[in-house]
């Protein structure tokens, strides 16, 4: 297996599932858990509802320098008459990463790659990098093929430079929220397909379904990162998580000496 050695990330994406109490509650516990694992170079990027930002701000100061906010969509349109839009300057205070094409919202707001591409240039103007999501809405043999084309017209805005800060969030659409991600070996294939795309700088990370008992299987393979949803919200589950893959950290260590 592929051992790709660097920062690994954690993307908390909470969706709409947290309530303001949770805000209060589970952001120190967050920050404890980073400030615990600082010597594993984990990277936490934590993404409440657009209008907690603020508060889970305040709330983690100051912010460990391995824990960052992130927003969870931008609005294309950068000021003007946009209403219920939530534009890249309006969460740049407190964010220093947005999520953008996510399947959820590609779905709900009929988002073309184009407009990925668009809020992704946005977010980069405005200090925010873009966690661009892609992925195939059926397990099949083009699946390769889809990405590849969803990838392509979702950065078609970026040059190179731009590439090597961005961080790509393959997600399977068949695989989020349902009882099992992707098998690893089908996860690794894509990936090498990925990083064949992509500038060597370019993050990917791995999202669809990460819980405690599958989390290492796709950092043993190389992915950057995870992309966790609903076990972000549950510590128990969220710090095993966090112990899977300080295990395989470990286990790179032990492997190098």
């Amino acid at each position: 297996m592929f051992q790709r050695v660097g920062q690994i990330y954690i993307v908390l994406n909470w969706k709409i599932y947290a309530s303001i109490a949770d805000c209060f509650i589970l952001p120190p516990y967050i920050r404890q858990l980073a400030g615990e694992v600082l010597s594993y170079n984990l990277k936490f990027i934590l993404c409440p509802p657009a209008p907690f930002l603020s508060t889970v701000f305040e709330v983690l100061k100051p912010l460990p320098k391995n824990l960052a906010l992130g927003a969870q969509d931008i609005s294309h349109i950068e000021d003007g008459a946009a209403t219920g839009e939530i534009a890249a300057k309006t969460v740049s205070p407190w964010a220093s990463y947005t999520i953008v094409g996510h399947s959820e919202h590609r779905h709900n707001h009929h988002e073309t790659n184009y407009r990925i591409s668009e809020k992704a240039s946005l977010a980069l103007k405005y200090n925010l990098v873009p966690i661009i999501c892609v992925g195939e809405e059926k397990r099949s043999g083009i699946a390769t093929t889809f990405v590849e084309e969803q990838l392509a017209q979702s950065l078609v805005l970026l040059d190179k430079e731009a590439l090597k800060k961005v961080i790509i969030a393959y997600e399977p659409v068949w695989a989020i929220g349902a009882q099992d991600p992707a098998p690893q070996d089908y996860a690794e294939n894509m990936l090498k397909h990925l990083r064949k795309l992509l500038p060597a700088e370019t993050k990917i990370m791995y999202g669809g379904s990460v819980f405690e008992d599958n989390a290492k299987d796709f950092i043993e393979v190389g992915f950057d990162g995870l992309f966790i949803g609903r076990a972000s919200l549950k510590r128990k589950s969220l710090e095993g998580i966090i112990n899977k893959i300080k295990d395989v950290i470990n286990s790179r260590s032990t492997t190098q000496k």
